[in-house]
């Protein structure tokens, strides 16, 4: 019999772990310098298990906190990011869950130009009472140029291990060379630009083939991929900050059921109403082309929670006295599931508030 227990606690020796990390590496001023900020907000969630026919409503309450320091010393500069968040639910105990989210960038100034730039991230979802989890780690190095004061460029190499539970264990890595650039045209407007080439190596997942242009056939080696990314990302600093980012991504696959080529489109804008509003709006779309369509294909090693595709929400904010957000936000989605070209749709509506340290 499975010990639920142990599910129950694990999530929470991660946090721990994490802040005795801190408490390890900084002294105590660098810890009382840490801001941040906490929420926490009631949620009704129209689909709770991402069902494409049947979806469960249900409600519950979402806790998140968020703690960054930053401190510079000489030619370093450090910046630390820690994002925990739990979702109780009401009425599914077993989809309740913690999620976990680190970050740690270091920068060293190497000639007076030119800096030296590491980042580790950390990701982990855990369910409560299941074995069903995600989790992953990234590193990436790159080196960064600042030829003028309105242009920075960045080109440096990026690494992620990724493991996904749910029908099986699902474990792969991602290998890619990235160019990076940003441009200032003014003090409002600026331009970003990334250019990515990579691989993508799974280790518990077999590529499939076609036989008679209908049947998959399961391969005896795994799925291995070769990956393009583009993205090209315009945003306006006034009253109102708004932005809109397009992207590219080609998936060439020795599997049949993972080649596609995927447009995104996203755009935002944000600006304050009278002296105490906050409004934001967010809408983001991809356009997913596989390369075979009439294959359905069961691809169990995709998380259709942790990857947004198709969102959309406008949230409004209240500033209180004493550092106190009061804020509605509705969130729409429309995530691919573990099944390809098949999606879930669903609602999320919160009203809560946030507390900024």
């Amino acid at each position: 019999m499975t010990d639920k227990s142990v599910f129950r606690t694990k999530p929470l020796r991660n946090i721990n772990g994490l802040f005795l990390f801190l408490c390890v590496v900084y002294n105590h001023s660098l810890i009382c310098a840490i801001s941040g900020q906490f929420q926490l907000s009631p949620y009704v969630d129209t689909n709770v298990q991402e069902s494409l026919n049947n979806p469960t409503q249900t409600f519950g309450l979402k806790l998140r906190g968020d703690l960054h320091h930053e401190f510079s010393r000489s030619k370093w500069n450090i910046y630390e990011d820690i994002l925990a968040q739990t979702f109780l639910d009401a009425r599914f105990i077993d989809e309740s869950k913690l999620i976990l989210n680190s970050d740690l960038t270091v920068q060293y100034q190497w000639v007076p130009n030119i800096l030296i730039v590491s980042q580790f991230s950390y990701f982990q979802k855990s369910f409560y009472e299941q074995t069903r989890s995600h989790r992953w780690s990234e590193y990436n190095i790159y080196l960064q140029f600042l030829p003028h004061r309105k242009i920075t460029a960045n080109i440096g190499y990026f690494f992620r291990s990724t493991t996904f539970t749910s029908l099986g264990k699902f474990r792969f890595d991602e290998y890619s060379y990235e160019m990076r650039g940003k441009f200032q045209l003014n003090p409002r407007f600026s331009i970003e630009t990334a250019a990515i080439l990579g691989n993508i190596t799974y280790k518990d997942f077999a590529a499939w083939d076609i036989e008679n242009d209908t049947l998959l056939i399961s391969l005896d080696v795994n799925q291995k991929d070769r990956l393009a990314r583009n993205t090209i990302h315009f945003r306006y600093r006034g009253k109102i900050i708004y932005g809109l980012q397009l992207g590219f991504e080609w998936i060439n696959s020795n599997s049949a059921i993972g080649e596609y080529v995927l447009v995104s489109y996203q755009g935002y804008f944000s600006g304050r109403m009278g002296e105490t509003y906050f409004y934001h709006f967010v809408l983001q779309r991809v356009d997913k082309k596989y390369g075979y369509p009439s294959l359905s294909g069961v691809s169990g090693y995709r998380d259709p929670e942790e990857k947004i595709q198709n969102r959309s929400y406008i949230q409004i904010e209240r500033m209180m006295a004493k550092r106190r957000v009061i804020f509605i936000k509705i969130s729409l989605f429309e995530n691919e599931t573990i099944l390809n070209q098949r999606y879930y749709d669903k609602t999320v509506i919160e009203v809560g508030i946030k507390y900024k340290l």
